[in-house]
């Protein structure tokens, strides 16, 4: 007999993007590298990288360069 069974899909985190496009940026790696930086640098550095970059006006700029 045939049976369907649903795929497990993975957990989105939607918090931690932001942070993660500011890592990214920062470090100049991709988006799935600084989900690996948020999980081993500490709240105190993410923080003062988030904070460097929140200050730019032009945020599509940086990232664009």
């Amino acid at each position: 007999k045939f049976r369907f069974y649903k795929w497990i899909k993975g957990e989105k985190t939607k918090k931690d993007k932001d942070k993660a496009e500011y890592l990214a940026m920062h470090f100049k790696v991709s988006i799935r590298e600084a989900y690996d930086y948020l999980k081993i640098l500490d709240r105190k550095t993410i923080n003062q990288i988030t904070k460097n970059y929140k200050n730019e006006t032009s945020r599509k700029t940086i990232q664009r360069t």
